[in-house]
This record gives structure tokens, sequence and C-alpha cells, in this order.
């Protein structure tokens, strides 16, 4: 069983978030992204995809250095990424961190934002990771520990059409059994601030997305 497991997708993917995400059990390079991983000197163990956008000298020597790879269909109802988060799964991962979600294609940002929610109906936890942000989603009590978060700023965003009783404790804006709703953007949910060594997000129902984000 893999405790962590690393993706490295075809999106944007910088060094500083590659190397926040610590003491993997097993990295999946996504199509392109296997590009992405050799150049951040990381090893994949797998590589997954229908390899449409990958450079293919390369994932010839991947395999010839024992990485496994996973072909898949190009006429597909699941992107390259979501297969990669199922492999994941089957694998056994408790947390799924994904780099390279984001970038210039929105539609494939949203997307990869709905992973997490796969993910998370798994009963395991997920991450998306780039150079300015970290996202997860919590539908629970969490606890935040200030010289831990991954910028100064933390955004909560309704992912259910409600979130109820959301209390926020150790913020520059605490909350009192607020109720979050969608299509509705509160200015109390953006760029709050951790001012005690441990913030506290309480939610009694719903699923917020959570962002640790820097400039």
């Amino acid at each position: 069983m893999c405790h962590k497991i690393l993706i490295i997708t075809g999106g944007s993917v910088d060094i500083d978030a590659a190397s926040f995400v610590e003491n993997w059990d097993a990295v999946i390079a996504v199509d392109g992204g296997a590009e992405a991983a050799v150049r951040l000197k990381i090893l994949p163990t797998h590589i997954i995809g229908d390899f449409d956008t990958a450079n293919s000298a390369l994932i010839a020597e991947l395999k010839k250095k024992g990485v496994q790879s996973i072909t898949l269909n190009p006429h597909k109802d699941q992107t390259d990424t979501q297969e990669a988060v199922d492999w994941a799964l089957r694998m056994g991962a408790e947390e799924i961190w994904i780099l390279g979600a984001t970038g210039t294609r929105m539609d494939h940002t949203l997307a990869n934002l709905g992973l997490l929610e796969v993910i998370r109906r798994a009963g395991k936890k997920g991450y998306i990771v780039n150079a300015h942000n970290k996202i997860y989603l919590a539908d629970r009590r969490i606890q935040l520990k200030r010289d831990r978060v991954y910028g100064t700023y933390v955004s909560l965003l309704p992912f259910t059409p409600q979130v109820t009783g959301v209390t926020l404790r150790g913020f520059a804006y605490p909350l009192e059994n607020q109720t979050f709703t969608a299509g509705v953007c509160p200015g109390w949910g953006v760029s709050n601030e951790i001012t005690e060594e441990t913030a506290e997000i309480i939610i009694e129902s719903g699923v917020l997305l959570v962002l640790e984000t820097r400039d």
C-alpha cells in the first residue's frame, strides 16, 4: 500500500510546489507530465496516458528504466489525470498530491478541481499544489498551523450548494455559525489570515474549497 502518491500532470509545474510535497511512496506522471517530472529530477514509478502530448523518446527511455507504463485509449470518458487518480486510489493511497493540475486551460483546471471530490468521496485526502496555491476540500473540523500553511492567506469558497455552520477561530476575521451559498461569494470567505499559532475551521454540513495562497 502507498500512503502518499504524487501525480504530475501536464499543466504548470514549478520546483517550489514540488519541494513542498515530501516523502511520497509513488509518483505517477501523466502523459506530458513525464517531461515535468524529469525536469524536476523526479523519476516516476508509473507513467499513464494516451501519450498524445508526451515525448515518445522520453517515454521509451523511462520504460527502459523500469517505470511501469499504462497506455490509455485516447477515446475515453475520463481525462488522463482522472485515470491517474483512479489508479492511485487502487494502489491504496491515503493522500494524493497533484502537481500541474492548473494552467492556461481553465476547463482542465476546473475539471481537476472536481477530482478533489472524487478523492474525498473515496475517504482520502487530496491536494492540488502550484506556485501560489495549496487547494483542498474540507467537510469537517480541521486545524491549521500558522507556521505550516502554504501562504499568507486562507480563502474559503462553497464547493457544495450550501455549507452551513461555518465557524472560524484564530483568524483575523473570525466567523460564528455562518452559511456559505454557491453563487454568492461573501467577502468573509476570501483572503483571511491566521493570527494564532493554531486556527480552526468548523463545518456543520457541506463541503468547502480551501485555498492556502501566496502572492
